[in-house]
C-alpha cells in the first residue's frame, strides 16, 4: 500500500490524504479530523479529485461533528470536567501521595507528577466501574433468571463495543460506560445478558431486551449520541 497527501482543493476546502492498495472501489474515511482516501493502484488523481469533490459536502458535515464532539472530550486538567455515572464532575489537582476520591461533587485527584493523572484517574474510573457493574450484572442476572448461564465478568478498554458475550457465557465491558447514566449503564448490562440466551440481534433478543429495559431505543441512542464523551 502506498500513500501521499494531496493539497486542498477550492471546491472541498480540506486536505486528504490517499493510499492505494489492490482493493476495486474508493473509499472515503473521516476519523478524528482527518479525511483519508482509499482508492485502486490505477485510479489517476484526476479522477481521485472529482470523487471527493462530490463528496465535499458529507465530509464537511463530518469534519464539523467531529470537531464539536473534540470540544464535548473530557479535559483531563486542573478545572477540566468529566461524567461519572451520568453526572458531572469537576476535576481538582494537588500536589501529593497519588490518590483519587471525590468529594462534593469534585474528583480530587493527588499526583507526585502531571504526566501520570491520566493514568490514576483512569485506575480508580475502572476499580469504580468493576465495583458497580459486577454488582449490578448479577442482580439483573438473577433478575433475569440468568444468573446460572453468567460464567464471569470481565473489564477491557477496547474502541470497538462497550459490551461484549461470548457463548460460553463470560461478560466483558468496557470499563469507560462507569461514567454514562445509570439508566444506560443497565441498558448495556441487560443487553449482553440477553445474549446469554441469543447470540444474535434477533427480534427475539430485542423482545428479551424491552422486557427487561422497555426505554432500551433511548438508552441505546444517548449511547450512541454521546460515547465521544465518555472516552479518555
Amino acid at each position: 500500500m502506498t500513500a501521499m497527501t494531496l493539497p486542498a482543493k477550492p471546491a472541498t476546502g480540506f486536505d486528504y490524504t490517499i493510499k492505494r492498495s489492490r482493493r476495486k472501489t474508493l473509499g472515503l474515511y473521516v476519523r478524528e479530523g482527518e479525511v483519508e482516501v482509499r482508492a485502486p493502484l490505477h485510479t489517476s488523481d484526476v479522477s481521485i479529485h472529482q470523487w471527493v469533490n462530490s463528496k465535499a459536502g458529507w465530509v464537511s458535515r463530518q469534519l464539523q461533528r467531529q470537531a464539536h464532539q473534540a470540544q464535548e472530550k473530557p479535559r483531563l486538567e486542573d478545572g477540566g470536567h468529566f461524567l461519572f455515572m451520568g453526572q458531572m464532575r469537576e476535576l481538582r489537582m494537588a500536589h501529593g501521595k497519588p490518590a483519587v476520591f471525590e468529594q462534593d461533587r469534585h474528583v480530587i485527584v493527588h499526583h507526585t507528577r502531571p504526566s501520570a493523572i491520566p493514568a490514576y484517574l483512569e485506575k480508580w474510573l475502572r476499580c469504580e466501574a468493576e465495583l458497580y457493574l459486577v454488582s449490578r450484572t448479577q442482580e439483573l442476572a438473577e433478575e433475569m433468571d440468568d444468573l446460572d448461564r453468567l460464567a464471569d465478568i470481565r473489564f477491557r478498554k477496547t474502541r470497538s463495543k462497550w459490551g461484549h458475550c461470548t457463548s460460553a457465557g463470560v461478560l466483558q465491558f468496557n470499563w469507560l460506560i462507569i461514567m454514562a447514566p445509570p439508566g444506560v449503564i443497565d441498558y448495556l448490562i441487560i443487553h449482553e445478558l440477553s445474549h446469554l440466551r441469543h447470540m444474535n440481534h434477533s427480534h427475539a433478543f430485542w423482545q428479551r431486551v424491552a422486557r427487561f429495559c422497555p426505554d432500551f431505543r433511548r438508552h441505546k441512542q444517548w449511547l450512541n449520541d454521546n460515547g465521544h464523551r465518555l472516552w479518555l
